[in-house]
């Protein structure tokens, strides 16, 4: 099981979505009769977001401070 696991995860772009796919002809936008294609959408990760906004309160940047985020219920 374990090779199989491997030789699938071999297959898989750094998306985790099989290359076989997204590098499909049928995936190619300007293919007129391609089957599927990708689009983006953009989402925010809000934890992500309130670590960014605390940092630029620091001017002083060090890599030593660390910054994490706790849930908090309103």
């Amino acid at each position: 099981m374990f090779a199989a696991l491997k030789e699938y995860e071999a297959g898989l772009g750094h998306h985790g979505l099989p290359l076989e796919e997204t590098m499909s002809i049928d995936a190619d936008p300007a293919n007129p009769n391609g089957k599927y294609m990708y689009v983006v959408t953009a989402r925010r990760d809000w934890y992500d977001d309130a670590i960014e906004q605390a940092k630029k309160q620091w001017p002083e940047f060090s890599e030593a401070r660390k910054f994490t985020a706790v849930r908090v219920e309103r």
